[in-house]
């Protein structure tokens, strides 16, 4: 069963490939993109191309489950190049300091869980955790398949997420938050029914790329969006020829025309009305550019910090 390295369906990356072949510059897709490659006819079926001798041959060492991953409707689409291993490692250095024998190969989610407790020790800074949660989604994946579930199912055309062994399983990491709990009182089944969990799931597998946009691009983009604000506004507020062309209403006049105005027609005036006018015209200008000096500024210290 290919992996599940994202929720919902996955748009695959291409890229050429740099095999050692002048004629070898293929396309590589993820497992969980096949489905979406094969519907936009990105690829076309292998089965002419791997009919000799020596082709089946090459096929005959690559274990099936892979070829699996990239078969649709009896179809052998695309060929493995790298795969994965799903599986817990853990320091067999730790368990021998710790006096514990290592895992037999059938241990369960108990069996789990009394390790991880009794390899835990120390305290405050010095104290080292028997499991340490990874920080990257795929390396979640051997507890949805110990468990006989996946992120996509079985045709890899829909999310899975809605299964209950899969939630069964979101809420079995969910537990480790709780201190020397298996189950964490406030588990993901006490904040909302099972329906409407896999909802939620179903939701987030359905609005990935709004997610990837709205928590990882769009904070990016901040400092631009701040400096490219001000700059917008600043022209616009400041706009004096364009008006003056345009505009026959002094109704619609923008402040530049408004402070000239004020003068007579030797350049002239009022000078404190002419400066409390500028004064006021400023107002806005300053007010946005403390506002969102704080993005700018942050994004000038970001750039400055890099490498």
């Amino acid at each position: 069963m290919p992996t599940g390295g994202a929720v919902g369906y996955v748009l695959p990356h291409f890229y050429r490939s740099s095999l050692p072949h002048k004629e070898a510059n293929g396309k590589i897709s993820r497992a969980e993109g096949v489905q979406l490659t094969i519907r936009r006819n990105l690829v076309v079926p292998l089965d002419e191309f791997i009919n000799s001798a020596e082709a089946k041959e090459l096929l005959t060492d690559i274990d099936p489950a892979l070829l699996k991953g990239f078969t649709v409707d009896g179809k052998l689409y695309l060929l493995p190049e790298e795969w994965n291993n799903m599986v817990i490692y853990y320091n067999t250095k730790v368990f021998k300091e710790a006096g514990i024998t290592p895992p037999p190969d059938n241990w369960t989610w108990d069996d789990f869980l009394t390790l991880a407790k009794r390899l835990t020790s120390g305290e405050g800074p010095d104290k080292r955790f028997g499991f340490g949660i990874p920080f990257f989604f795929f390396g979640l994946s051997p507890f949805w398949y110990s468990n006989e579930t996946a992120v996509l199912k079985e045709d890899l055309k829909e999310s899975n997420l809605s299964d209950p062994k899969f939630l069964e399983s979101v809420q079995f990491i969910h537990g480790f938050a709780g201190p020397g709990k298996q189950r964490s009182e406030r588990s993901i089944s006490t904040l909302c029914d099972q329906d409407t969990l896999s909802h939620i799931l179903d939701f987030a597998a359905a609005n990935l790329h709004f997610t990837i946009y709205w928590r990882v691009a769009l904070p990016l983009a901040k400092p631009a969006l701040a400096t490219l604000t001000i700059l917008t506004f600043t022209y616009s507020w400041n706009s004096y020829f364009l008006p003056l062309i345009f505009f026959s209403s002094w109704d619609k006049m923008t402040l530049p025309l408004g402070m000239f105005a004020l003068s007579n027609v030797y350049g002239a005036g009022n000078v404190s009305v002419i400066m409390a006018a500028v004064t006021l015209a400023i107002g806005p200008v300053l007010l946005l550019f403390l506002t969102a000096q704080r993005h700018i500024i942050s994004g000038m210290v970001g750039s400055a910090l890099k490498g």
